[in-house]
């Protein structure tokens, strides 16, 4: 039951991630990331989908554990958008892309560990793979955004943000 309930969380932590991206879809100034946060957004949103079919594949049948998670609409309040203020809107681009790319990566770390636990579920490797690979890209853009910010002479910048992300975390 435990997996199932952890899954439901996954999913309403996805969920809220897909909240904050389209945030930053519609705040940031720069018109070249619209397109990426827009694909982040669809992407995270697609990731709590999955979480939620396998939460609920995986789960006993009837009221329980993994049903109330799955219910409770504050989770996504806890977990996104917070006090009607995005994560965006509260830190900035050059911060936000440095906490895109910890978190991804920090994700995808448990991801692998979380496949590897349930390497005996082959539904679960699959939509953890699947998760994965948009995981790499999400890692990929982000990190590469904040290294143009280096090159166009911010390194400060990013060396602060990625430092404050990282004291947070």
């Amino acid at each position: 039951g435990r997996g199932s309930a952890k899954m439901a969380g996954f999913s309403h932590t996805e969920a809220g991630s897909g909240l904050d991206m389209l945030a930053a879809t519609e705040e940031t100034k720069r018109r070249d990331m619209r397109a990426r946060y827009f694909r982040h957004a669809l992407d995270e949103l697609k990731h709590a989908r999955l979480f939620k079919e396998r939460a609920l594949a995986l789960a006993n049948t009837g009221k329980n554990r993994t049903h109330a998670v799955l219910d409770d609409s504050n989770f996504i309040r806890e977990h996104g958008i917070n006090q009607a203020n995005s994560l965006f809107s509260q830190m900035g681009e050059i911060e936000f892309l440095a906490f895109v790319w910890i978190a991804e990566k920090r994700g995808a770390q448990q991801f692998d560990v979380y496949s590897d636990l349930m390497k005996d579920d082959p539904d679960s490797c699959t939509m953890f793979a699947e998760i994965a690979d948009d995981e790499r890209f999400h890692i990929a853009y982000s990190r590469a955004e904040l290294d143009r910010y280096e090159e166009r002479g911010e390194s400060d910048e990013v060396k602060a943000a990625v430092s404050r992300v990282k004291r947070r975390r």
